[in-house]
């Protein structure tokens, strides 16, 4: 298994996707819905499911499977970490649209390679839609306790 491809399944999973770049504003302006999405965000979450639309190949889903319940994704400021099993790595994130509790976004991995994404504010849950055209499908973060 390519470690490529390890980030981009990371990236994917995250939905990986999000969070706009927070821009300045005066006391009495209103914060904007993506820079209120990105601090939704802020925080650990802990990768709960997904579901490909497509069936994966072995090395792919063994993959996924390792990362079910285990990968902690961080959200701080503009930029995402993730771990969990064979998985370390960072990249930045911007939210691209907010409406309430849903919102687009897209993911860079260390390359710089986009992928975009689609969520839902659910409770203590995330749900997510991945529209990367390898890693296509649903899944759901839920937060996680911070890491002492």
């Amino acid at each position: 298994m390519s470690h490529g491809f390890g980030r981009r399944f990371v990236v994917v999973a995250l939905f990986g996707a999000l969070g706009g770049v927070a821009c300045g504003s005066r006391r009495e302006a209103p914060p904007s819905p993506t820079a209120e999405t990105q601090k939704n965000l802020g925080g650990n979450w802990r990768l709960l499911s997904f579901t490909p639309l497509k069936p994966l190949e072995q090395p792919f889903q063994g993959l996924l499977d390792a990362q079910l319940k285990a990968l902690t994704v961080t959200f701080r400021g503009d930029q995402y970490f993730a771990a969990g099993p064979g998985v370390n790595l960072q990249g930045r994130y911007q939210v691209t649209s907010a409406i309430g509790d849903q919102f687009s976004a897209t993911l860079f991995d260390p390359d710089g390679v986009a992928y975009p994404v689609s969520a839902r504010f659910r409770g203590t849950e995330l749900d997510f839609q991945s529209h990367n055209e390898r890693w296509r499908g649903s899944g759901v973060l839920a937060r996680a306790a911070a890491a002492q």
